[in-house]
């Protein structure tokens, strides 16, 4: 099983949005199942950390290939997909993006 742990900065201004819509995916449980299904993977986990050098989003994702599943993402045409990559390009500080060392995931 592989693992991942990124943490993507927040543009200022954009945390209220991008909240509401990770929030909202709460009611929309069926159709988020059914999206992490088909791109392979088994755990995410998407927390908000905060600090003095400004909010960042941390998504932590498991699954037998990590690689496959980022690119059924990308290649996603799922409204839940769709809706993400464009709050992505408008919320997340994505060139600032970096993988944070898993030391331990159990089971």
């Amino acid at each position: 099983m592989q693992r991942q742990l990124i943490r993507v900065p927040i543009i200022a201004g954009t945390e209220p949005r991008l909240r509401a819509w990770i929030q909202g995916l709460d009611k929309r449980r069926d159709a988020l199942g059914q999206v992490l299904q088909a791109e392979g993977l088994e755990v995410e986990v998407v927390a908000l950390d905060r600090s003095g050098a400004g909010a960042a989003l941390l998504i932590y994702t498991s699954g037998p290939d990590l690689a496959a599943s980022s690119a059924a993402f990308a290649n996603s045409q799922h409204p839940v997909d769709v809706e993400f990559k464009q709050l992505m390009g408008e919320c997340l500080a994505l060139d600032q993006a970096r993988v944070v060392e898993v030391l331990l995931s159990w089971p």
